[in-house]
């Protein structure tokens, strides 16, 4: 059988929390981007804060997804 643990996607959690960020108001998304780069979000509309915050989380994940 093979390992898929390190197949993107299939790594505990991620799914769980990119689900997590279309449930989240505008405000907890700034809170979660406020955690994630420790600074304050750009001035984005909610739907560009969900593609970025999910991008960081591939990316904290070293996951690449290209450009």
């Amino acid at each position: 059988m093979r390992d898929t643990s390190n197949r993107p996607g299939r790594q505990p959690g991620i799914l769980r929390q990119l689900a997590q960020l279309d449930d989240l108001t505008t405000a907890e998304l700034k809170e979660r981007w406020r955690a994630l780069y420790a600074n304050e979000p750009p001035r984005f509309n909610r739907q560009l804060l969900i593609k970025r915050l999910a991008y960081r989380i591939y990316a904290m994940r070293g996951i690449y997804l290209g450009p």
